[in-house]
């Protein structure tokens, strides 16, 4: 079972194999995708379209634009996007 995981600063969020790749100034961590229950990002992000195919085919994508829920897919799990 994953876990939540809140990403509060600016960067890219990008696919690498089976994780998420995360990069800013500072940090680089990759995220295996099974760890992952939810996923909220508060912060300037870029996405690739890779990483949207994964997230699509292991989780739920669920995105709020503004706090109204736009779209949801699949089983369990969450992925909230703010923007």
């Amino acid at each position: 079972m994953g876990k939540p995981y809140f990403l509060i600063k600016d960067g890219k969020l990008s696919r690498k194999e089976n994780t998420i790749l995360f990069e800013s100034k500072d940090i680089t961590k990759t995220i295996p995708i099974e760890d992952v229950d939810e996923l909220f990002v508060i912060s300037d992000v870029s996405l690739t379209s890779k990483l949207l195919k994964l997230l699509a085919k292991f989780l739920i994508i669920r995105v709020e634009l503004k706090h109204k829920i736009i779209g949801q897919r699949k089983n369990n799990a969450n992925i909230l996007l703010w923007v």
